[in-house]
């Protein structure tokens, strides 16, 4: 699956990419951050300024406790 798309950058020099993401990974480090082929590569081909947010969901306590009680929440329902 592939998919394309067009982005209007005129007048547009500072770019600022926000991956939501639960852990950082390969495909976040690789296809958006650093790989030859990556949005940030591809957007400063085009002369654009890029900076990736590289900080996952789970490096901020309040969003790690609310994952972490989901996951006791779905334990308890599997367990009912």
């Amino acid at each position: 699956l592939g998919f394309s798309f067009t982005l209007n950058l005129e007048g547009v020099k500072n770019i600022l990419i926000i991956p939501i993401f639960l852990m950082k990974g390969r495909h976040i480090i690789m296809d958006i951050s650093e790989g030859e082929n990556s949005w940030k590569s591809i957007l400063e081909s085009e002369g654009l300024r890029v900076e990736c947010l590289m900080n996952s969901l789970l490096q901020y306590n309040e969003i790690r406790k609310l994952y972490i009680e989901m996951l006791d929440f779905s334990d308890n329902l599997q367990r009912d």
